[in-house]
C-alpha cells in the first residue's frame, strides 16, 4: 500500500513514470496493485496546485495545451500535477497578471458525461468555500469545449511529501516526553492538522463533505500554513443528503472510514467520515506509518473495518498520552463514538497544544472487550471466559437500560459544560485583541460575534440549570456526583456570564464601547482635524526642540499647539474626556471632565541614574542609593507622555465607570474632586485599562527622562530639598497632623493629593511628575547594570515576576523620596491610595 501511495505522489509531482513501468517492478503483486490503483484513482484528480519542474513537452497525452497556449484567458506555462481525471497547469492570468493553477479535464475523459459532471460538481463546491485554509477558486468556465477551473497558485509541498521526506531522513535523537511537554515538531504537526480540521468544519457547515482527506490533499506553503485541496470526491449534503454508497470504492482506501468501505443500509455518510480520514492522516504524520496496513487491498480494507490500530505512542514515544487519546477518538470505527464535528476534533488538538485537559476519553475495558467480541466472534468462541463475560454484559446491560433516559439527559447537560471554556477563552483573548492597535477593528468585531454566539447558546444552560435545581430541591431521585458537578458548574457559568454581559460594567460592554469609538476614530481625530494636523506637523519639523522630526497624523489625538514655556507640542485625547482649549495666557485648564493631554517629548540622550562618589561626574547626588545607579547614557526616541497624572474621571471614562480611588468625592476629610489623581489601582489594572486605547505605562527610562526635564540635579527643582516648596506635593507643614514624615520647612497647601494641575510644571511642562501620587512604570525592579536599555523606549527586559517599579514620591512622603532617581517596587496586584499612573504612548509611523 505504501508503494502505491509513493507512486501516486510521484505522478502528482509530474515525474515521468508510467503505470506499466511501476507494475513491472512488482510482478508477484500485479493484480493486487492494479486493483489498488483503480481504487485510489477511480475518480480522484490527485493534482495539487504546487510548484513543479515538469516539462509539458514530456507529457504522453494528446490534446493538452502546450507551453504558451492560451486557455480561457490564461497562458499555459507548465504542468504542475496530474491525476486520473484531470491535469493542473501553472498558468498566467492575462487580465490580472497573476499566476494561477489551471485545472483541465484530461482529454481522454472529455467524452465522458460522468467526468464532466464530476468536474463541474467539484468546481461548484470548491468555489463556494472561501476559507483561509482551503485552496481558493478564482474562476470556472469552458474554453473550446474543455472545462477549466482557475485556482490560487500555491508553492509548497504536500503533507505526503513531507512524511516521505522524514521517512528517508537520517534518524534523529530519540527521547521521551509526557503529556505536559510536547516535542516541538509534534506540536507543529498538531497545529497544522488543527487548522485543517477547522477548514473542514467550515466546509461541513456549508453542507460539503470532502470524502478524500489524506496527506496528498493537504498542501503546506512556505510559511507552514496548510491548504485543503481536491474536492473531486466531495458531496453536497443538500443535493445528496445521504451520501449513499453504490458499490463503487471512491476515495483512497488507506484513509477511508469503515462506514465508507462497508456501508449499512439507512446510515448516511456524514462529516464524521472526514474526521476519521483526518485522524488517520494525523496518525501517519506523527508516526511515519499508517494505522492500518495489509498485503492486499482486501486485507487493508478488512483491517480498517475490524482491527484496532496500535497506539501512536508505541510507534513514536514522543507522542503525549492526551494526543494518543484524541487520535483514538478520531479514528473510532463507529461514527457515534468519534468526534461529532471537526471543530470538536480541532478544539481537543488546541487543548493538547495548550497543555489543557482534553475532552476525549479512552474507551473503558468493558467497551473495548465488547467491541473486540463483536469484531472477532469466531475467535471469541474459543475462550471459556466469554460465557462469564456475557453474563456480566447482560447484567450491565439491564442496569444501563434502567438508567438510560437519565444517562442521556445527563450527557446532554454535561455537553453544556463545554460553554464554560468558551467564556474563559473570550476573557483571555480580550487581553490580546489590541496587540495590533490601531489596526485591531476586524479582530474586535470577530471577538464580539463570538460573544454574541455564546450568549445565544446560554439559553440552554439556563433551562438545564433550572431543571437540575428543581430535581435537587425535590429530593426525588437524588442527584449523583455528575449531576451536582454539572449544576454547580452551570450555575457558576451563568453568574460569570451575567457579569461578562452587564451593559454598564461588563467586559462585553467595554469592548463594544471601544469598537464604536475605533470605527470612527480616524474620521474624528484626523480627517476632521486635517488643517490642525498639517500646521502642527510643519511646526514640529521646523522646531529646533525636535531636531527635524517629521511627525505623521496620530489617530486618537487632536493637536493643541505648543506650551508657551516648554515650547513642546501638546495633544488632546478625546476618548478619555473633553479636549481642553488654551486660555488667553496660553495655559490649559483641567476640569472634572477634561481628557488626557499628551506632551510630545523629543528623542535624545540623557544621563540616567545617580552617583555619590564624584561631584565632577554627571548626576552627582550625595543621597544616592546603590539601587539608583550606576549612571549611564541612555538614548530614547520621541514619545508621548501625559502632561498630568491620570484623573479619576479619566479612569472612569476609559474603564467601566467605577472609581477605584481611596480618596474620592464625598469620601475624604478634605475637598477631593474627579480632577484629582486616580489611585488605589494595581499595575495589572493599569495595563489592562490602557491597552485597548494604544496607551502604555512609561518605561523607567522614559519616566526619569520626563521627570528631569533636562536637569541633572537630584530634584528637578534643584540641588536642595528646600527647592521643592510650593512646587511638589509631599509631606510638609500642610499635613503635619497626618504624616510623621512631614517636613515643616516646606509648604504646598495640600494635606492629601492635589488636583493634577495644582502646582508648578517642570521644564517639559509636566505637572506633579514628582510628589502627589506615586506612578507605575513598565519595568521590573533590578539594578541598572543587570540589563541593557532597549533602543527607542529604554525598557530593560527582565524576568517575569510579580514585582514592578513605581516612581515619583507621594503626598505622604519626605522630600528624599521625591528625587528624580528614587525607585521602589510593588506587587502587580498592590493597591494603595498613594499609587496612581501617568500614561504614555508610542509615536505611530506614517500609515
Amino acid at each position: 500500500m505504501r508503494a502505491v501511495e509513493q507512486y501516486l505522489e510521484r505522478r502528482r509531482r509530474g515525474e515521468d513514470e508510467s503505470e506499466a513501468a511501476f507494475l513491472a517492478q512488482h510482478p508477484e503483486l500485479l493484480e493486487v496493485l492494479k486493483a489498488m490503483l483503480r481504487a485510489a484513482t477511480g475518480g480522484a484528480t490527485g493534482a495539487a496546485p504546487t510548484a513543479s519542474t515538469h516539462d509539458p513537452t514530456d507529457t504522453p497525452w494528446r490534446g493538452l495545451p502546450s507551453c504558451g497556449e492560451i486557455v480561457g484567458g490564461y497562458r499555459v506555462e507548465r504542468i504542475l500535477g496530474q491525476g486520473g481525471m484531470g491535469v493542473v497547469f501553472l498558468a498566467e492570468d492575462m487580465r490580472l497578471g497573476r499566476k494561477v493553477a489551471l485545472k483541465l479535464v484530461r482529454p481522454e475523459r472529455l467524452g465522458s458525461d460522468a467526468a464532466r459532471e464530476r468536474f463541474w460538481r467539484e468546481a461548484k463546491l470548491a468555489a463556494r468555500l472561501e476559507h483561509a485554509h482551503i485552496c481558493a477558486v478564482y474562476e470556472v468556465g469552458e474554453a473550446l469545449g474543455v472545462p477549466f477551473m482557475a485556482m490560487r497558485y500555491l508553492e509548497g509541498e504536500t503533507l505526503a511529501a513531507r512524511i516521505a521526506a522524514r521517512a528517508t531522513a537520517p534518524a534523529a535523537e530519540h527521547g521521551t516526553t509526557t503529556a505536559s511537554r510536547i516535542d516541538g515538531d509534534i506540536e507543529r504537526t498538531v497545529h497544522l492538522i488543527e487548522r485543517v480540521a477547522l477548514a473542514l468544519h467550515y466546509a461541513h457547515e456549508r453542507g460539503v463533505v470532502h470524502r478524500d482527506i489524506k496527506p496528498a490533499n493537504i498542501l503546506i506553503d512556505a510559511q507552514g500554513d496548510p491548504f485543503v485541496l481536491d474536492f473531486g470526491m466531495a458531496r453536497d449534503v443538500e443535493d445528496d443528503w445521504a451520501l449513499t454508497m453504490t458499490g463503487e470504492l471512491v476515495g483512497t482506501p488507506l484513509y477511508m472510514p469503515p462506514e465508507q468501505i462497508a456501508p449499512k443500509k439507512g446510515r448516511a455518510l456524514d462529516r464524521r467520515a472526514d474526521v476519521f480520514s483526518l485522524g488517520v492522516t494525523l496518525y501517519e504524520a506523527l508516526t511515519g506509518v499508517p494505522p492500518f496496513d495489509g498485503a492486499s487491498i482486501r486485507e487493508l480494507l478488512d483491517a480498517i473495518v475490524r482491527h484496532t490500530p496500535p497506539p501512536a505512542r508505541r510507534c513514536n514515544a514522543r507522542v503525549p498520552h492526551d494526543l494518543d487519546v484524541v487520535l483514538a477518538k478520531a479514528i473510532e470505527k463507529h461514527p457515534d463514538r468519534r468526534y461529532r464535528t471537526a471543530a470538536e476534533f480541532a478544539e481537543d488538538l488546541r487543548r493538547v497544544r495548550a497543555r489543557e485537559p482534553v475532552r476525549a476519553r479512552r474507551a473503558g475495558l468493558f467497551l473495548r472487550s465488547w467491541l473486540w467480541i463483536q469484531r472477532n466472534p469466531v475467535a471469541a468462541s474459543f475462550f471459556v471466559v466469554v460465557a462469564t463475560a456475557l453474563g456480566v454484559i447482560a447484567y450491565l446491560y439491564v442496569r444501563e437500560r434502567q438508567s438510560y433516559q437519565r444517562e442521556v439527559q445527563a450527557r446532554s447537560d454535561y455537553d453544556l459544560v463545554s460553554l464554560v471554556p468558551r467564556l474563559r477563552d473570550l476573557k483571555d483573548e480580550e487581553k490580546d485583541l489590541y496587540a495590533n492597535w490601531p489596526n485591531h477593528v476586524s479582530a474586535v468585531r470577530a471577538w464580539e460575534q463570538r460573544a454574541v454566539d455564546l450568549l445565544a447558546d446560554a439559553h440552554s444552560v439556563e433551562v438545564a440549570h433550572a431543571r437540575l435545581a428543581r430535581v435537587a430541591q425535590s429530593g426525588v431521585a437524588a442527584a449523583g456526583q455528575t449531576e451536582r458537578f454539572v449544576r454547580e458548574t452551570l450555575g457558576t457559568f451563568l453568574r460569570e456570564l451575567a457579569a461578562f454581559s452587564d451593559g454598564k460594567t461588563g467586559l462585553l460592554a467595554r469592548v463594544r464601547r471601544n469598537l464604536a469609538w475605533s470605527e470612527h476614530a480616524e474620521e474624528a481625530t484626523i480627517t476632521q482635524q486635517r488643517a490642525a494636523w498639517d500646521a502642527t506637523i510643519d511646526a514640529i519639523a521646523a522646531s529646533p526642540r525636535y531636531g527635524g522630526l517629521r511627525l505623521s497624523a496620530q489617530i486618537d489625538l487632536i493637536p493643541l499647539g505648543h506650551d508657551l514655556v516648554s515650547e513642546l507640542f501638546e495633544f488632546g485625547h478625546p476618548r478619555s474626556g473633553r479636549v481642553p482649549t488654551r486660555g488667553a495666557d496660553g495655559k490649559l485648564g483641567v476640569a472634572e471632565d477634561t481628557g488626557l493631554v499628551f506632551v510630545l517629548l523629543p528623542g535624545g540622550r540623557f544621563w540616567m541614574g545617580c552617583q555619590k562618589d564624584d561631584p565632577a561626574q554627571p548626576n552627582f547626588d550625595k543621597l544616592a542609593r546603590e539601587v539608583e545607579g550606576p549612571v549611564e547614557l541612555v538614548s530614547l526616541g520621541a514619545f508621548f507622555i501625559s502632561k498630568y497624572e491620570m484623573t479619576q474621571s479619566q479612569w472612569m471614562a476609559l474603564g467601566d465607570q467605577v472609581n477605584p480611588s481611596g480618596w474620592q468625592p464625598d469620601a475624604a476629610p478634605v475637598t477631593v474632586t474627579l480632577a484629582h489623581p486616580v489611585e488605589k489601582v494595581s499595575w495589572t489594572e493599569c495595563v489592562e485599562l490602557l491597552a485597548p486605547y494604544g496607551l502604555l505605562l512609561p518605561t523607567e527610562a522614559q519616566w526619569e527622562y520626563a521627570c528631569r526635564g533636562g536637569t541633572t540635579t537630584p530634584w528637578w527643582t534643584g540641588s536642595e530639598d528646600l527647592s521643592l516648596s510650593g512646587k511638589v506635593n509631599c509631606a510638609d507643614s500642610a499635613a503635619r497632623n497626618q504624616h510623621l514624615a512631614a517636613d515643616l520647612r516646606l509648604h504646598d497647601g495640600y494635606m492629601l493629593h492635589a488636583p493634577v494641575d495644582a502646582l508648578a510644571a517642570n521644564p517639559f511642562g509636566l505637572h506633579h511628575v514628582a510628589g502627589n501620587v506615586l506612578e507605575w512604570c513598565q519595568d521590573v525592579m533590578m539594578y541598572y547594570h543587570e540589563a541593557q536599555p532597549r533602543a527607542e523606549d529604554g525598557l530593560r527586559i527582565g524576568p517575569v515576576v510579580k514585582e514592578h517599579v513605581y516612581r515619583g514620591g507621594d503626598y505622604t512622603e519626605s522630600p528624599l523620596r521625591c528625587r528624580s532617581t528614587h525607585r521602589r517596587q510593588g506587587n502587580v496586584d498592590q493597591r494603595v491610595n498613594t499609587l496612581g499612573l501617568r500614561p504614555a504612548r508610542r509615536v505611530l509611523p506614517p500609515q
